[in-house]
């Protein structure tokens, strides 16, 4: 017997608490519920599963649940990048119209010392040429605008208007090698024509070397091309060389428009009165 028992002890061992285990379990299940032998014996033998699968089961729950939370965030996330750009733009487009608007209402003070009626104009387009110097602006006939009506910002002239159609109109800019103003220094009225160079300066042409012109000299619109209304601001002189050969002075103006960056400008109406008629010959002062 005590040979059988210490030859087979670790087997009757690991019986005896099997068995002791499946009383535990079936004396809890017992507790739960009074279920015949067969149904604790199947139950206790199913609890690990079932408690596995619950267990599983759970898991996968709670990783739907925050998959479910993290798509709705960031569905949510894209919604509010959307409204973000779209308030962006929309702020964007409230500023520039408020940018417009004051550059408007600043146009009507600045030039309304001039005597004729205009027409507020902004620009559409400009063009992409580094040579020739134009822009279009969005008013044509029907607001009054004709060939060579003036257009000036609220620091001076821009240009004069060259073409007209329906709602559009083309302005030659004064810093187009076409352009010529007839123009005067404001402080020694000396006379001389403003002709573009196809960049940021102009030249004041036609100035004899004996004239009084200085760095810094404001130059103001004649009135002779009768173009523009007199004393409208044009630009001023950045350089004077009597150096070069010949009779005239080497003067270079800087506009006092921005020529590059102007958005509205004001097209004067202007439409100066007929010269007097030259007298016959044989009136007096006439031979």
């Amino acid at each position: 017997m005590f040979r059988y028992l210490a030859r087979n002890g670790s087997i009757l061992l690991l019986v005896l608490i099997i068995l002791v285990s499946f009383l535990i379990i079936t004396s809890q299940v017992r507790r739960l519920r009074n279920a015949s032998l067969p149904e604790r014996i199947v139950s206790t033998t199913l609890y690990p599963f079932a408690e596995g699968a619950l267990a599983v089961k759970n898991v996968f729950r709670h990783a739907w649940k925050n998959y479910a939370g993290l798509a709705g965030a960031r569905d949510e996330n894209a919604r509010l990048r959307k409204e973000n750009r779209e308030f962006y733009l929309e702020n964007l487009r409230l500023k520039e119209a408020l940018l417009r608007a004051a550059d408007t209402a600043a146009l009507g003070p600045a030039l309304g010392g001039f005597g004729c009626p205009r027409v507020t104009a902004h620009v559409i387009g400009r063009d992409a040429s580094s040579w020739f110097k134009t822009a279009w602006i969005d008013k044509g006939s029907p607001s009054g605008i004709t060939r060579n009506m003036p257009a000036a910002t609220m620091a001076g002239i821009v240009g004069r208007v060259t073409t007209v159609s329906g709602w559009t109109s083309r302005v030659t800019l004064i810093t187009d090698p076409a352009s010529a103003v007839s123009c005067i220094t404001r402080r020694s009225r000396e006379p001389g024509i403003l002709v573009g160079e196809g960049g940021d300066l102009c030249r004041f042409m036609y100035v004899g070397k004996s004239a009084d012109v200085k760095k810094g000299d404001l130059l103001i619109t004649s009135g002779l091309d009768r173009v523009f209304p007199e004393g409208m601001p044009v630009g001023r002189v950045v350089s004077v060389s009597k150096a070069g050969q010949g009779y005239f002075q080497d003067i270079e103006v800087r506009p006092a428009a921005d020529i590059k960056r102007f958005a509205a400008a004001a097209i004067l109406l202007y439409r100066p009165g007929p010269l007097p008629p030259e007298p016959a010959p044989g009136e007096k002062g006439v031979r």
